[in-house]
């Protein structure tokens, strides 16, 4: 018979204690695993812009309560959205009105500002696209947005909240100091704001205006509407294309010298977003909600009683159900 060895022994149990804690690491990682593929990852992405991107939570399918519905706004100039001198705030009738809607829908929402690149580009020249914005998810809508013929080829688009804008129009300065001949565009230098809807190609639409296929030399693009109208004062371009309703009796020192154009937009301002998200899912029950509300009258009143002071854009009347 063999002697027992107690060397032997201590041995074993280590063997053991080591095949024990193995299979315990092996159990975790595999369950970890499964927790992973059911998607209930929590994960954060970093972007350069926002400092967090909004696709947290369980992603984009709206069920996480938790998750921050962020909403992108920019500067219009006018009461639909500007800057507060004084507070540095974002204002205006679309803030508003979004705010109105997160709080009927229990969401907890972020509105942010950025530029209107982000959420739709347009290069000189060529067919406009989706902003890196919205794209990348930075944020998952931007609000005042109109519902042209090109965007929905890359955006999805909520309810309109006001009624379709009525036209674009060409404009010079008052008294169209350079003879500008609206009806045939040949040889015509025109201004162009980048990314906005009355576009190039809204123009090259129309069947009240000739020479209006316009080449390259003949479109010039600007970031915002005060630098078209400034380019349009240095002679740089013999019209700007813009909306006809911010010149109505607004601003003395344009005119308005074309027909009215119609084929820009299909249907009013909008929250676009990407085709992949589910925020409009909650967004236009909650809206539906929200026109039949005094509130709703309310938010459209300010656009005069509150926003009033800044330079005149879309009235209460735009608002979708207000007469």
């Amino acid at each position: 018979m063999m002697a027992y060895n107690s060397g032997q022994h201590s041995i074993v149990l280590v063997c053991a204690v080591v095949i024990s804690l193995v299979a315990a690491v092996i159990a975790l990682i595999l369950s970890a695993v499964a927790v992973s593929q059911s998607g209930t990852s929590n994960i954060s992405i970093l972007t350069p812009y926002s400092g967090q991107s909004s696709r947290t939570g369980t992603g984009n399918d709206g069920n996480d309560e938790d998750k921050i519905w962020q909403l992108a706004l920019h500067e219009r100039g006018f009461r639909l959205g500007y800057i507060d001198d004084a507070t540095g705030e974002l204002r205006g009738f679309n803030a508003d009105m979004a705010n109105a809607v997160c709080q009927i829908a229990n969401k907890n929402c972020q509105i942010v500002y950025d530029s209107s690149q982000r959420c739709w580009d347009a290069v000189s020249g060529t067919r406009a696209q989706g902003g890196k914005g919205l794209l990348s998810g930075y944020y998952d809508g931007c609000v005042g947005w109109v519902h042209s013929y090109d965007r929905p080829r890359t955006f999805r688009f909520s309810d309109p909240y006001t009624d379709s804008l009525p036209a674009a129009a060409l404009i010079t300065l008052q008294g169209n100091p350079g003879n500008f001949t609206w009806q045939d565009l040949a040889g015509s230098k025109i201004g162009f704001i980048d990314g906005f809807v009355n576009d190039e190609h809204c123009l090259a639409r129309s069947n009240v205006v000739t020479g209006n296929k316009l080449s390259s030399g003949q479109i010039v693009h600007y970031l915002t509407r005060p630098a078209a109208q400034q380019g349009l004062r240095n002679n740089e371009v013999d019209a700007i294309f813009d909306a006809k309703l911010v010149y109505l009796n607004q601003n003395p020192d344009f005119q308005i010298v074309s027909d009215d154009i119609l084929t820009c937009v299909k249907a009013g301002f909008s929250v676009m977003t990407r085709k992949d998200s589910r925020l409009i899912d909650w967004w236009n029950p909650a809206f539906a909600t929200l026109t039949a509300t005094s509130q709703w009258k309310y938010i459209c009143n300010d656009l005069d009683d509150e926003h009033g002071h800044v330079s005149r854009g879309p009235g209460p009347s735009v608002c979708v159900g207000i007469d």
